[in-house]
């Protein structure tokens, strides 16, 4: 069953190396994956929660916009970064 990142744990605003100094972690114990997800339609964050790895600890850089592509529709886009603890994602590999 696909596990959904609690809302949050998705920080707009807020660098990996600042999410990593907060919790006092170096960068290098986590990987970082690019998430980017592009609807039409929907709740535009659960969407793009869905979307997070499973192990995903937090998504930093969490950013969202709409694109009117005429008067009566438009293309909802998020993307962050998703910080995965390498010892998490050297267990899925």
């Amino acid at each position: 069953m696909k596990m959904t990142i609690n809302q949050n744990k998705i920080l707009p605003g807020v660098t990996a190396r600042d999410y990593c100094a907060s919790v006092g972690k170096g960068l290098h114990e986590y990987v970082m994956e690019g998430v980017h997800t592009e609807h039409t339609g929907a709740d535009v964050l659960e969407i793009f929660r869905k979307a997070v790895p499973d192990d995903a600890e937090v998504v930093v850089n969490y950013s969202s916009y709409s694109t009117a592509i005429n008067p009566h529709f438009c293309v909802d886009t998020a993307m962050g970064t998703a910080l995965i603890p390498r010892e998490k994602r050297s267990v899925r590999e």
